[in-house]
């Protein structure tokens, strides 16, 4: 899966992360030619490869990496509204309900809450953002989203003893990305 530097200048990224990618890449402009969202990766890391996927509307990628942190939340809790707006989710990136029909479900629903001190909060949060991201097309949760997965997965570990760490769980979530990225190509 491609891109370029002229594509991804048009969409103003941030002034570190273009000029760490420029520095990696062993170049002082934009050009045309394809840039590896891979490369982008290895250079920048995840939080700018999903800024990428998400200004250049990548809806599959997008998707498929969002559905697989829903999964990793859907591990972490057996509370129904939760449980049942993972699910949705889930459905609606798998094709079988429509956006209007995830939107309904979550409205349905009511508003999942929770404290953001707490595994279920975490989970809670998590969700609202998923469901903000491919329901509402709010990409700016991109970046939250993960974040607060990882955070959820680290508390969890936390909570039961496991030897999971922050670094840990954010190797799992590029690995993640990185094959849906070869998937891609």
């Amino acid at each position: 899966m491609y891109t370029t530097l002229n594509k991804l200048r048009e969409h103003s990224p941030c002034g570190g992360g273009w000029h760490k990618l420029l520095s990696h890449l062993k170049k002082s402009q934009a050009d045309d030619e394809p840039l590896s969202y891979l490369t982008i990766l290895d250079s920048n890391g995840i939080k700018d490869v999903l800024w990428c996927l998400s200004v250049e509307e990548r809806e599959r990628e997008f998707n498929l990496y969002t559905a697989w942190c829903m999964s990793e939340m859907r591990e972490l809790t057996d509370r129904s509204d939760l449980v049942t707006a993972i699910e949705a989710a889930q459905r609606f990136v798998n094709g079988s309900i429509t956006v209007d029909e995830l939107r309904s479900e979550f409205f349905d629903l009511g508003y999942p809450s929770g404290s953001n001190d707490d595994l279920t909060g975490l989970v809670a949060l998590t969700t609202r953002y998923v469901v903000g991201i491919i329901a509402f097309k709010k990409q700016a949760f991109l970046s939250v989203m993960d974040h607060s997965c990882i955070r959820a997965k680290l508390l969890h570990a936390q909570l039961n003893n496991q030897s999971q760490t922050y670094e840990t769980i954010c190797a799992t979530h590029e690995n993640q990305l990185r094959k849906i990225l070869n998937q891609a190509n």
